[in-house]
C-alpha cells in the first residue's frame, strides 16, 4: 500500500470516528434538552395547580369578609375586614385572569386545553357577578349608614354564585391535575424512548462504524508491523556495518550482524554502550561534527574508523 492510499485510509478512519462521536453526542444532548424542557413544563404545572387551588380558598375568604362586614358592629372591625376584602378581591381577580389566559408574568406560561377553556367559560358569569357585588360593597365603605338590605342582596348573589364557582374550580383543578399526571407519564415514556434510541444508535454505530473501523485499524497496524519487520530484516542482513544510536547520548540501540562481527562482540554486549567506545580516538571529533550538522537538518557522508573490543 503506497503512502497516498495509506493517507486516504487514515483520513477515512478519522472521519468515521468523528462522525460516530458527533451522532452520539448530538443524540445525548438533544435527549437531555428535551427531557429538561418537559420537566420544566411539569414545574409550571405544579404552580398552576397550586394557584387554582388557592382560588377556591380566596373565593370562600371573600364570602367570609362580606358576612363579617354585614354583622360587625364596631367600625374598627369593619375597617379591617374591608381592607382584607379589597386585598382578597384583587388577588382573586389577578390570578383568575392569569390562569384563564395563562399569563407568564405570574409564572403560569403555556396554554390551557380546550376542556379547561370550556370550564373557565362556564364559570365566567359567576366570576363577574361575584366581582361586581364585592366591588359595590367596597364602595359602601365610606358611607356613614349602610343600607343593610342592599348588602343582603349582594351577599345573596355572592353566595349563590360562589357555590357554582367552587364547583367549576373543582373541575378545573381536577383537570389540571389529570393533565399534569399525563405529562409525567409522557415524560417517563419519553425518557425510556430516548434511552432506547441512544442504545440502539450506539449498537448500530458499533456494527456499521466501529466494526469496520476496527478492521481498518488492524490492517493498518499489520501493514506498519510488516514494514517494520522488513526494515529490520534489511538492517540485519545489510553487507554494511550498521549501528542505530540515540543522537542525544550516542547510546547504541541496535546493530546488524556485520557490525557485531566487526567489533568482535555479540549483540547483548554492545546494546546500551556509547558508540564512542568503538571509534578510534583519532576520529572521535567526527562525532561532534555529526552533532553540529544534525541540528542544521543535514548530515553529509562522514567516515569513521572503528575498533574492536581488543582496540584494533
Amino acid at each position: 500500500m503506497n503512502s497516498r492510499i495509506r493517507y486516504l485510509k487514515i483520513k477515512l478512519i478519522r472521519n468515521r470516528y468523528i462522525t460516530a462521536v458527533i451522532i452520539i453526542a448530538a443524540l445525548i444532548i438533544s435527549s437531555h434538552v428535551i427531557v429538561e424542557y418537559e420537566n420544566k413544563k411539569s414545574d409550571f404545572d405544579s404552580r398552576v395547580i397550586n394557584i387554582a387551588g388557592r382560588q377556591r380558598m380566596l373565593s370562600q375568604k371573600i364570602s367570609k369578609c362580606v358576612y363579617v362586614i354585614y354583622f360587625a358592629t364596631e367600625n374598627y372591625s369593619k375597617e379591617m375586614y374591608y381592607e382584607e376584602l379589597r386585598e382578597s378581591l384583587d388577588t382573586w381577580g389577578k390570578y383568575h385572569r392569569a390562569l384563564k389566559n395563562r399569563d407568564a408574568e405570574y409564572g403560569v406560561p403555556g396554554k390551557n386545553s380546550a376542556i379547561i377553556d370550556g370550564y373557565f367559560k362556564d364559570i365566567d358569569e359567576n366570576y363577574k357577578k361575584i366581582e361586581f357585588c364585592v366591588g359595590e360593597i367596597l364602595k359602601l365603605k365610606n358611607e356613614e349608614a349602610i343600607n343593610r338590605g342592599t348588602v343582603v342582596n349582594y351577599l345573596k348573589i355572592i353566595r349563590e354564585n360562589e357555590v357554582l364557582f367552587l364547583k367549576g374550580m373543582d373541575k378545573i383543578v381536577f383537570q389540571y391535575d389529570l393533565e399534569a399526571k399525563k405529562k409525567v407519564e409522557f415524560n417517563f415514556y419519553l425518557n425510556m424512548l430516548m434511552g432506547i434510541l441512544t442504545l440502539l444508535t450506539i449498537c448500530l454505530e458499533a456494527f456499521f462504524f466501529f466494526r469496520p473501523l476496527e478492521k481498518d485499524v488492524i490492517e493498518l497496524f499489520e501493514e506498519i508491523s510488516d514494514n517494520e519487520e522488513n526494515l529490520q530484516r534489511l538492517f540485519d542482513v545489510s553487507p554494511q556495518i550498521m549501528f542505530l544510536i540515540q543522537p542525544e547520548n550516542h547510546k547504541i540501540i541496535r546493530i546488524n550482524q556485520k557490525a557485531s562481527e566487526a567489533v568482535k562482540m555479540n549483540f547483548d554486549e554492545i546494546i546500551g554502550q556509547d558508540i564512542t567506545e568503538f571509534i578510534d580516538k583519532t576520529h572521535i571529533e567526527r562525532i561532534e561534527i555529526i552533532n553540529e550538522e544534525k541540528y542544521n537538518g543535514q548530515i553529509e557522508n562522514i567516515e569513521v574508523k572503528l575498533k574492536d573490543k581488543e582496540g584494533d
